[in-house]
Formats: structure tokens, sequence, C-alpha cells
């Protein structure tokens, strides 16, 4: 019985599982089809689901409304069930997890945007900074204005590499605007920026050497060398002229005491060299000499015997050999000597010629109608000049290089590259060109203010690091006005690819206020003074060389603290000019070894004072100064050359030696061959004495 109970228990727990679920109220009743669409079907995620969906609903035309089908099954009703609550829950308008997700993000980003982001950005921009321009800079209160996407910095400073307590240049407070477009696409457009103020050249409190290149990290920049300063000598003053005062102050630069030293140098080497072997060879000579004598004053006439003459004969060809060898070791010496002579003579001669060059040179210094001192006074304005040439040059090679350093780093036209490569078609997929945009783009900095009185405006356009993506090329527009005096700049650098990366600079300046100080107090003028005005025009390539050209013109020229006949003279000659005309050419080659030229017309004006005193004062002054050279010379030069003597008197003596020798050895070859002679005449005479003794004697005969 308990078996059948739980039998039919189970059956009837089978049939109510069986039992198909109620469809759910959303899906009871019909649903217009707009309806279905868009608040049913549309908020289904998977495709699938919305194919079962639309699957399980009958569309009535007629009535324009959809119709859940009859004799669905039980699992297809468990499914639209489910299918609706979905529905439900996505028909939600607010839906808590994700609001309380994003709450949570907007402080995430709130409080970054507090506390982090703008130090981050500022110290970004610092490192951005120093990569272009290897110095230290500082970004003082950076801020970043998200909703009007504006940006401030209280101030900017870099460091000059080459003079680390120095700034290259600091600004005032900077405000910059920046494209919202560019920004969505990863990029920074500052549309607009302005300087409250830029200064050049301002002292620093602490370094600007980069950690890096202090410790060793990265290699030191060489600093440039700066300009020799103009040495120029002090003219004379003819009224107080002293020719000895003169060549002791210009001793040091005159090339006869270095020739004088060489001169007597090879003088006393050579008389060194050669003392003991002439010697020795004239010790030869004269025991050869005492040696030989016998035999050459013998008279071969006392000779009796052929073998006296023929003992005679060998000793003198003995010392013919003898002779000959001395002879050798004579010649050998004294053509020694000769060579030696010869060519300290030369240095000799060398060196008489540049105590006349010295005399030139000493009377350039009173003898103007030559032209030698006509450009005395170009030096002096050259090294002016190039002082201040080359830090406006240093300003703009830094400025370059910054240039060059953005576009390198930042990958230069491969941006563009891409863009271009974007606009091929390929197979049947079609890409649309889309406009390229820089990683970073200036559009134009703005300053205009007033520094030290004087009223600045500068206008920047188009920094970007990919400079063949904007339109124009980059370029700068700055002006100065301050009272009579006014200046302008404009330059433009354009590195896109189609322009070989040139660069142009037209500069102008009119009615500043000139001051050399001292720097003419050599010629007698302790102050000058007056208005410069002038332009400068360059061209070049910024990875090569380039070439300036210019002049200017100071006017209202002033000489004060004038002293000396020169002085007085050369300030007459600078009134009367009115103004001095400078010409300027400064080439920078690719391969380095810059040039400066300078040409004025100076030259005719110290020419012009010059000659007003040579009639007076240079002759009289250029006979003194032969007069002391000469006395000079005798004095401390001459006796340089003191070995000389000694040399000629060695070679004198080694040319009598080896005329001697030579002599001896002919004299002797000669006596030896008279005394075989002697020798053969003897053995003849002997020879018939013996046959006529022969002849006389009478030999018996014998008869057989």
């Amino acid at each position: 019985m308990k078996a059948n109970r739980g039998g039919e228990k189970g059956g009837e727990a089978r049939k109510k599982a069986k039992k198909p679920p109620k469809p759910a109220a959303l899906f009871r009743k019909p649903i217009a089809k707009d309806i279905f669409e868009k608040r049913c079907l549309g908020l289904l995620e998977l495709d699938a689901d919305r194919a079962f969906l639309e699957s399980s609903f009958l569309l009535i035309v007629s009535r324009g409304s959809y119709v859940l089908k009859d004799n669905l099954d039980r699992d297809a009703l468990i499914r639209l069930n489910k299918l609706a609550k979905a529905i439900a829950a996505n028909r939600g308008i607010v839906k808590k997890g994700p609001l309380v997700l994003a709450a949570l993000l907007v402080a995430v980003i709130v409080v970054f945007a507090l506390f982090f982001m703008n130090p981050l950005l500022g110290r970004a921009i610092e490192r951005g900074l120093e990569s272009a321009f290897g110095a230290r800079a500082e970004v003082a209160a950076f801020r970043l204005d998200l909703f009007r996407l504006r940006v401030s910095m209280r101030s900017v400073a870099v460091a000059d590499r080459d003079k680390p307590m120095t700034n290259l240049f600091a600004t005032g407070r900077l405000e910059l605007r920046l494209d919202p477009a560019s920004l969505l696409r990863g990029r920074v457009y500052v549309e607009e920026a302005s300087a409250a103020s830029i200064a050049l050249g301002g002292p620093r409190a602490v370094s600007g050497a980069l950690p890096e290149a202090s410790s060793g990290g990265a290699p030191e920049p060489e600093a440039k060398k700066a300009a020799p300063s103009p040495t120029v000598a002090p003219i004379v003053d003819f009224s107080h002229f002293d020719a000895v005062a003169l060549l002791e102050r210009e001793k040091s630069k005159l090339s006869s005491l270095a020739a004088y030293d060489k001169a007597g140098a090879a003088y006393d080497d050579a008389a060194k060299r050669w003392k003991d072997r002439a010697s020795s060879s004239q010790k030869n000579v004269a025991e050869l000499a005492a040696a030989s004598k016998p035999l050459i004053a013998l008279d071969p006439k006392s000779v009796k015997s052929p073998s006296e003459a023929l003992k005679a004969a060998s000793d003198a060809r003995a010392l013919a050999d003898s002779a000959k060898t001395t002879t050798k070791e004579a010649v050998a010496v004294a053509s020694g000597l000769r060579s030696e002579l010869a060519a300290a003579t030369a240095l000799e001669k060398e060196a008489r010629s540049a105590l006349d060059k010295d005399l030139d040179y000493l009377k350039s210094f009173v003898d103007f109608r030559s032209g030698a001192a006509s450009g005395i006074l170009e030096p002096l304005i050259r090294g002016i000049l190039t002082d201040k040439g080359q830090t406006y040059f240093h300003y703009g090679e830094r400025g370059l290089e910054a240039a060059l350093a953005l576009a390198k780093k930042s990958g230069g036209d491969k941006a563009e590259k891409k863009a271009e490569k974007a606009g091929l078609g390929r197979g049947r997929d079609v890409y649309f060109p889309q406009a390229a945009l820089p990683r970073f783009r200036l559009g134009h900095l703005g300053a205009s203010f007033i520094q030290d009185g004087a009223s600045w405006k500068v206008d920047l356009r188009e920094i970007s690091s990919e400079p063949s993506l904007v339109p124009a090329p980059s370029s700068l527009d700055a002006s100065m006005i301050s009272g009579r005096e006014s200046a302008s700049l404009k330059a433009v650098l354009d590195l896109r690819r189609d322009s070989n990366g040139s660069f142009s600079v037209d500069a102008q300046a009119g009615g500043f206020r000139a001051d050399l100080g001292d720097s003419l107090a050599s010629v007698g003028i302790g102050g000058f003074s007056g208005r410069a005005s002038g332009k400068l025009d360059i061209l070049g390539e910024a990875e090569g060389g380039f070439e300036a050209k210019g002049g200017i013109e100071l006017g209202e020229t002033a000489a004060s603290k004038v002293s000396g006949a020169l002085g007085e003279e050369l300030a007459s000659g600078l009134a009367s000019a009115k103004k001095v005309e400078v010409d300027l050419g400064y080439e920078h080659p690719r391969e380095g070894g810059d040039k400066l030229s300078v040409s004025t017309n100076l030259d005719a004006i110290v020419a012009k004072a010059f000659n007003a005193i040579a009639a007076r004062y240079a002759d009289k002054a250029a006979a003194d100064i032969k007069a002391a050279l000469r006395d000079y010379a005798g004095k401390e030069l001459e006796g340089k050359l003191g070995s000389k003597v000694d040399l000629d008197k060695l070679l004198s003596t080694s040319s009598g030696g080896e005329s001697t020798a030579s002599s001896i050895a002919k004299a002797l070859d000669e006596k030896a061959k008279v005394l075989d002679d002697k020798a053969k005449s003897l053995e003849s005479s002997a020879k018939d004495l013996g046959s006529k003794a022969i002849k006389g004697i009478k030999v018996p005969k014998f008869k057989p």
C-alpha cells in the first residue's frame, strides 16, 4: 500500500512539472508593431534572442500588431518570460550600479585633476623643454582647465646649456588655448598663446646644467671659446716720442732676435762639431810634412848605388800612400766645414733680413704714409662687433636647434607618409584620406609688453613636431620701440619636406645709442659714442651653412678724453666725417670655420689724420728708430755670431792642410819616380863598365 501511495504522489509531481507556465504580462496582450520593434526587439542585445522573440509572435497585418502564438511549449514560454524580464530591466531610465560607478569615476578624475594632473603635466613640459634645449627648465604654477581647455603658467625659464648660470630665455605669465578636436585624436594643438613678457640672458640663482650631463650620463656640449680680444699696440705719441722706449716695448714681437739666435747656434754647433777633427787632420799633415821633408830634399845625384836608390824610392812611395790618406781626410774636413759655413751664413742672411723687416715694423708706428697702420682701428671695431654678433647668433642657433630637435624626436614626416598611404585603395576596401595632425603644434604665440621702458611685440607662428603637416612655415616677427630707438626682426624657418630646411632673417635697427667707452684709448681717444642704425639679412639651411650680410652707420659721433697728437688729429677727422660706415659679412660653412668680415670708411679717416702728422714727425722718428735698432743689433745680436770667426779659422786652416797634404803626396810621387829612374841609370852604368872590363882581358890560345 505504501508503495502504491508513493507511486501516485510521484505521478502527480511529474504532471505538475510538465505544466507550461503562464506567459509574462508583457506578452499576453497584442503589441503594436512599432512598439514591438522598438521597445521589445530593440532592447535585446543578442541577435539570437531577437530572432527567437520575433518567431514566437504572429504579425496581424490588418491590425498592425503582434500577438503571441498559441501552442508554445514549456521551454519556449520559460525563455520568453526571461526575455520579458530583460526587456523590463533595460527599459529603466536610471540604473543604480552604473550610476555608482560613474560617480566613482568622476570623483577619481576630480581628485586626480586637483592634486596630481597639474604637477605631472607641468613636469612633462619641463622634460620636453630640457630635451629640446639641453638644459634645465622650470615651469611655475601650471594649471589646466579641462572645461574651458585653457592652460596657464605663471612663468617658464630655460637655462643656457653653455652658460648654466644664465637663462637662455624666461617668460612671464603664459596663457594657452587648446583645440578640442585635436585632443580627441591624441594631438596637442595650441591655437592661441600669449606671454606677459619675454627676457633673454638673465642670471640664474642655481645652475641650469642637467644632472645627467654633470654626472657623465650624457656628453657635455663643448662650449664655444670666446673670441680673443683684439691685440692692438698703442700708437706712438709723437709729442713725446722715444725710439728706444718703442723698441723696448715691441722687442718681444721682433723676429730678428730668434733669427740671430738660430744663426749663432748654427755657427756654435759647427765650430764644436769640427774642432777636434780639424785639429787631428792638421796634426797628421804636420807629421807627414816632417817625415817627408828628408826624402823630398834628397838630391838624386848624391845616390851612388842602385840599391840605395831603390830603397829611397820605396820609402818615398810608402810616404806617398800615407800622404794620400792624410789628404783625403783633410779634403773631407775642409768640405764639411765649407758646407756648415754655407748653411750658417744663409741663416745669418735671414737674420739680417729679419732685422730689416723689424725696422719696417717699427717704422710703421710712425710712417703712416706707407699705409702699414691705416687699419689700426678696424681690429678694435671687429672685436666689438664680434662679441655682440656672436651673442645674437648664439640665441638664433639655440632656437634652430630646438626646432630641429622637436621635429626629429617626434618622427618628423612619418605621420604625413602614413596619411598618404591610407589614401591608397586596396582590393574592395576603399580608405578615404583624413587630415593628418602633428603630435604638437603651436599655432600662434603673441606677446606685447613693456620691459625697461621699451615696448615689445612678439609674434611666433606654426611651431610643430611635424612641420610638413602644417599649412605654413615657422615664423617670428618681433619689434621694439623705445624713444628714438627701434628694432625689428622677421625670421622664417621652413622645415617642410620640399623646402630643404631653408631659413631667412631680416633684421633692422635704428637710433640706438652706441658707446664704445675707452675701446679707442690706444689711439688717443678715451671716449667715443654715437647713434647706430643698420640692417642684417641672413639666408641659409637649417642643417647646413648660412651667410649674413649687412651694414651699420654710426652718426652723431663724439670723441672725448682726447690725448696726444694722433688723438687730436683723429678726433678732428671723425668729427668732419660725421658718420662711420661699417659693412659686415658673416659666413658659417657647413663644415665649420666661421668667418666675420668687416670693412669700414675708417681707413680714409685714419689715413687723413696720419698724413697730417706724418709730415711733421714721421721722418725724424723713423731715423731715430733706425739708429736705435742698429745700436740694439750691434750690442745684443751681433755677439751671437761670435763662433763665426772660429769657424772661419778652422776652414782656413783645414783648407791649408788640404793643400799641403796634396802637395806632399804629389812631391813624394815625383821623388819616387826620379829615384826609380836613378836606380835604373846606376844599374845600366854598372853593366856597361863590366862589359868594357871583359873586353880588355886577353885570353891565351892553346895549341892542340
